[in-house]
């Protein structure tokens, strides 16, 4: 696993999630967290795609998305 960017802020704890918007590889989608609807991408680049209705584990912010890890 390559270093997170150190950018993202981090979360103590991952929280969950669940997708709205399609989230692939290179492209940002949109995830459900905490009442409020966030454009999210993947952490890193080799995760499958994930689905609406699918869940997530958010791992922290970059600006104003979420950076997330598809929930195995």
């Amino acid at each position: 696993m390559k270093a997170i960017d150190k950018s993202i802020k981090l979360f103590p704890q991952p929280a969950q999630g669940h997708v709205e918007q399609s989230i692939a590889p290179e492209h940002m989608g949109r995830v459900r967290f905490q009442g409020s609807i966030w454009k999210a991408k993947f952490a890193e680049s080799h995760y499958k795609p994930v689905e609406p209705g699918d869940s997530v584990k958010v791992l922290g912010v970059q600006g104003i998305t979420l950076v997330v890890i598809p929930d195995e």
